[in-house]
């Protein structure tokens, strides 16, 4: 699936997508909604698999022109790794700021 081509859900699709997902998941040990750690040997389909979320919603990027939303959809600065879970639970609400305490601090 080609991002040009991918109408329904610009930035989560094509050759594009895939390695800015990878550069985002790659280094990243906990869910930035929930705090708790992330398992990368989690099934796919499990609530807690990883996934990486937009912090400005694809939703809420409709009333831009394609251009600026298919960067911002492929922004890193963008996205920020969740479990799937937790990701479907914000749904496409406005992303709050991820103020997690060290484990030191609780």
């Amino acid at each position: 699936m080609n991002l040009a081509t991918n109408k329904r859900h610009p930035g989560r699709g094509g050759w594009a997508w895939e390695q800015v997902r990878k550069q985002v998941v790659r280094d990243a040990t906990t869910c930035c909604i929930c705090g708790y750690s992330l398992c990368p040997d989690v099934p796919l389909r499990s609530k807690w698999s990883t996934t990486v979320d937009h912090i400005i919603s694809i939703k809420a990027m409709r009333g831009l022109d394609g251009e600026t939303q298919r960067r911002l959809a492929l922004d890193p600065s963008n996205l920020r790794v969740a479990h799937l879970h937790c990701n479907s639970k914000r749904g496409a609400k406005v992303a709050k700021p991820t103020l997690h305490p060290s484990r030191e601090w609780l």
